[in-house]
Order: structure tokens, then sequence, then C-alpha cells
């Protein structure tokens, strides 16, 4: 296991981490290693949450111009959910 030195930490975070570990009952380091870990976690989860969705991503990598607009996009997805919802709608034939 290695060592971390931070330098310049600012005194309220210091202080904040020290109170942490003394609500806790465990040693300031302790307590800086679990914050780093919850943090580096909460990143982690964020950046996943701001990946495209699959329509972004394909619109990206072929190009805005040759894909439907946003409007374009929602109208198209209305109206094929609409048209699903028809009880009388003709079966797919896979053949």
């Amino acid at each position: 296991m290695g060592d971390l030195l931070i330098r310049n930490l600012p005194d309220y975070l210091r202080e904040e981490l020290a109170n942490a570990a003394s609500a806790s009952g465990q040693n300031l380091s302790d307590t800086a290693k679990e914050a780093i870990r919850i943090g580096l976690s909460q990143s982690a989860k964020l950046k996943a949450l701001s990946r495209p969705n699959a329509f972004e991503a394909i619109r990206a990598a072929i190009g805005a111009e040759n894909l439907l607009s946003e409007d374009e996009f929602t109208a198209f997805h209305s109206a094929l959910d609409e048209s699903r919802r028809q009880p009388d709608r003709p079966s797919v034939d896979f053949e």
C-alpha cells in the first residue's frame, strides 16, 4: 500500500474531516480514505449518467444532418407507440 501526501489542504476541509472522524470513531486517515472512495464512486456514477443515449450516440457518429430532429424523433416515437397500442394491427410475419 502507498502513502499519499495532500499539500495545501484548506483548514475548513481538514476540520470537516476531523469532525467526521471524531463522530464516527475513526482516525483521520481512515475517514479521509473513505471520503475519497465515496467521492470517486459518485464521480463515476455521474459520468455514467452523463453518457449519451443511443439516439445521441448514433446522431454524433453519423452526423446530425442525416437523422431526424429532436421534434421529428419525438413525433416518430409517439406515433410508433400509438400504433403498437392498436388492438387490430396486423401481426408481423417473420418468414
